[in-house]
């Protein structure tokens, strides 16, 4: 329940994990024999790296009423902290933005459109731009807040990492309240 384990033609071991896992794998044993027939009995553990995960905020958006607005998420977001014997950069990848519709949650999210009482949410699936266009009449503070997943470049064996966060609009209603909404929740996907 933690991944599959393969002999390749040059005795070397592959262990390909399960996309939930990571950590250190259940001990396995194996046996090699020499060529007087000899038999020796050792254990592989694999250790599967988590994979680092974003942290994904709040967008908060002004606008005027009868116009849309364009939220661009990952610019707030942040793609997570690296191993210590990782080298090289990790960054979000905003063309992975996905709206997460009715009974989705994050990392399960897979819209690039969606309607609520408020208006209507695209996703630009090239750039990760989502734009609101609110219904006709609409202004004040949205009554339902959106929730959007990004995931990062991570190319380790357990997957990407993803987070989500909310996308909230007030057209034409003066300022935004201060609502304490800065959180992020994070999930691995393989």
């Amino acid at each position: 329940n933690e991944g599959t384990y393969t002999v390749n033609s040059d005795g070397t071991v592959t262990f390909d994990p399960l996309p939930s896992f990571f950590g250190a794998a259940t001990p396995v044993t194996y046996e090699a024999v020499d060529i007087a027939g000899q038999r020796l009995h050792a254990t592989i553990t694999p250790v599967v790296i988590a994979p680092p995960l974003p942290a994904a905020t709040t967008d908060e958006v002004l606008g005027k009423k009868g116009r849309s607005v364009v939220f661009s998420p990952w610019l707030n977001d942040l793609p997570g902290t690296a191993p210590d014997d990782f080298t090289g950069t990790i960054k979000l990848v905003p063309s992975s933005i996905r709206l997460c519709g009715l009974g989705q949650i994050a990392p399960n999210c897979t819209l690039t459109k969606l309607t609520t009482a408020d208006g209507k949410y695209t996703v630009d699936t090239k750039t990760g731009k989502v734009t609101f266009v609110p219904r006709t009449g609409f202004s004040g503070l949205v009554t339902q807040p959106v929730t959007y997943q990004i995931a990062n470049d991570w190319k380790g064996a357990s997957g990407v990492g993803i987070s989500s966060g909310q996308l909230i609009a007030n057209i034409g209603a003066g300022t935004l309240p201060t609502t304490g909404f800065d959180f992020g929740v994070a999930f691995v996907m393989g």
